[in-house]
C-alpha cells in the first residue's frame, strides 16, 4: 500500500493511504494485545472512504485480511523500536517518506519533543491531509514540518532543506509502502540521495518481491489488491528480489544492510499469541545504514 501514488489530487488522497490508516486502526481495536496502536490516523479518513475500504476487504479470506493488516503495523513497530535506539545515539531528526496519513509526529514518546519530524509526500496529498487535520481541529506539533515532494520529479534533498532539515546532522528515515509504486530510476535516485545523509543516519524501508505462488495467502493478497490499485491508477510497478534490493542499496552508497526476516519479526512480535496471527511475506523490511 502506498502513500505517494500517481492518482493523488487535491480532492482525495491515495486510497491505499486511507486503507493503511483503516488497517492500523483495525489492529489496535480488533486484534487483542496489539503490538502497535494507532487509532489516530483513521480519524482523518472520510466516512465514504472507510466504506470503500471495508467493501474491498470483504473479498479477502480471514488469513489474507489479517496479513494485510499486520504488514501495516509491523513496519511501524520496527520503526518505533529503531526510534528509541536512535534517540540513545543522539539522533534527533525523523524523516517519514511517503507519509500519507502517518501520524507518528502526533504521538511521539515523552522525549519526542526533542526531535524534528519531517513528513515528505506528494504536494496534493499533503494539502489534503493538512486540510483534514484542520477539519478535525488537531494542533500540529511545533516540531513537525511538512515537505512536499513528488518522488518521480522533485529533488528530495531540496524539499527537505526547504522544510528546515539539517543535512549536517544524522537522521532516522522511514520509507514504507513507497518503492512498490516507483519506477526503477526514481528508486535509484531516492536511495542515492538518502545515502548522502550525515554519518549515523539510517533508512528503514519496505519492498515487495514478485509473488511466486509458494504462499497461497500472499498470492491471494496480490491477486485481490492488484485489480483495486490498477483501477485507481496506483498500480504496483516496483518489484525486487532480496538480492536486487540489497544491490541497489549498496550501489547507492550505504555501508551495510540489516535484514528483518519475516520469521524473525514473527518471533519478536507475534510469538505465543492465542489468535496465531503471523506476518506473511507480502512485503519485506530492512534497514540501510
Amino acid at each position: 500500500m502506498t502513500t505517494n501514488g500517481p492518482a493523488v489530487d487535491s480532492r482525495e488522497p491515495s486510497f491505499t493511504a486511507m486503507w493503511c490508516a483503516w488497517a492500523r486502526n483495525q489492529h489496535a481495536t480488533v486484534h487483542p494485545a496489539p503490538i502497535f496502536s494507532d487509532t489516530r490516523s483513521v480519524q482523518l479518513v472520510p466516512e465514504q472512504a472507510l466504506e470503500r475500504v471495508v467493501s474491498a476487504m470483504e473479498g479477502f479470506s480471514q488469513e489474507a485480511a489479517d496479513a494485510l493488516i499486520l504488514l501495516t503495523v509491523v513496519r511501524q513497530r520496527v520503526l518505533a523500536d529503531r526510534l528509541s535506539s536512535a534517540h540513545q545515539r543522539s539522533v534527533r531528526q525523523l524523516v517519514i517518506l511517503g507519509a500519507g496519513l502517518d501520524t507518528t509526529g502526533f504521538g511521539l514518546p515523552d522525549w519526542g519533543d526533542q526531535w524534528r519530524v519531517f513528513e515528505v509526500d506528494h504536494p496534493a496529498m499533503q494539502e489534503w491531509k493538512r486540510k483534514r487535520i484542520s477539519d478535525v481541529r488537531w494542533e500540529v506539533p511545533p516540531n513537525l514540518s511538512f515537505a512536499p515532494c513528488d518522488f518521480e520529479q522533485d529533488d528530495l534533498q531540496s524539499a527537505l532543506s526547504a522544510a528546515g532539515f539539517e543535512r549536517q546532522l544524522p537522521a532516522l528515515v522511514s520509507l514504507f509502502g513507497v518503492i512498490i509504486y516507483l519506477t526503477a530510476d526514481a528508486t535509484k535516485a531516492m536511495l542515492s540521495q538518502l545515502a548522502t545523509l550525515a554519518p549515523g543516519s539510517e533508512v528503514t524501508l519496505t519492498y515487495e518481491s514478485p509473488p511466486d505462488g509458494t504462499d497461497p495467502v500472499v498470492q491471494e493478497t496480490y491477486d485481490k489488491v492488484s485489480p483495486v490499485v490498477d483501477a485507481i491508477e496506483e498500480s504496483f510497478v516496483g518489484y525486487y528480489h532480496k538480492w536486487e534490493m540489497e544491490a541497489l542499496v549498496q550501489a547507492a552508497g550505504f555501508r551495510s544492510v540489516i535484514h528483518h526476516p519475516i520469521d524473525e519479526l514473527n518471533a519478536r512480535y507475534l510469538a505465543g499469541r492465542s489468535d496465531h496471527l503471523r506476518l506473511r511475506a507480502i512485503e519485506r523490511v530492512f534497514t540501510a545504514v
